[in-house]
């Protein structure tokens, strides 16, 4: 939830001084290269999420941070073969009624760039389109469906993420706090 409002309070800040659609477009390319950063280095490492298979990939989106605080989003994450379906069923986190948060970034250029810097993590060969999941936000361009193509190259977002020093952030297994 901090991390929510830290984004709503920065793209608020944005729309404030500079208008609300370069906040749109910072807060997306924002979005794009935590996600990327955090795929691979933070959570698939972290909770040893192995391969470059699809099931890898589905493994990932369902503990990526991108889609919390889960309280608000209501994230699903199907396996079906080698194809990932991941969509957000109505939830707090598309009804909030504003363009100040990730969550309302998820149309268009945003919602692929998105989906295709967390899967690339994974495999640089993975892909995102959108897709037609019954049941879901698909009217409101929420679903997704993985495949395999040519290699992604590294989105620039996250190479500017990289910059930080929080992108040479690890977690360190430490000793046991009881024995």
């Amino acid at each position: 939830m901090q991390g929510h409002l830290l984004v709503r309070a920065f793209m608020m800040t944005v729309a404030a001084r500079w208008g609300e659609e370069d906040a749109r477009t910072i807060g997306g390319a924002q979005w794009v290269g935590i996600a990327g950063l955090c795929g691979r280095a933070g959570c698939a490492r972290a909770l040893a999420i192995e391969g470059d298979d699809a099931a890898a990939i589905a493994k990932l989106l369902q503990v990526h941070p991108s889609f919390h605080p889960r309280s608000c989003a209501d994230l699903h994450v199907a396996l079906d073969g080698g194809v990932v379906r991941c969509w957000l069923d109505d939830c707090d986190a598309l009804r909030e009624g504003d363009s100040s948060s990730w969550f309302a970034l998820l149309g268009g250029d945003v919602r692929t760039a998105l989906s295709d810097a967390i899967v690339r993590t994974v495999n640089p060969r993975a892909r995102c389109r959108p897709a037609d999941v019954r049941g879901a936000c698909a009217s409101r361009g929420r679903s997704r469906s993985i495949r395999r193509r040519i290699p992604l190259p590294e989105p620039a977002e996250v190479k500017l993420t990289k910059y930080s020093k929080g992108a040479t952030f690890d977690f360190v297994p430490r000793r046991p706090l009881r024995s």
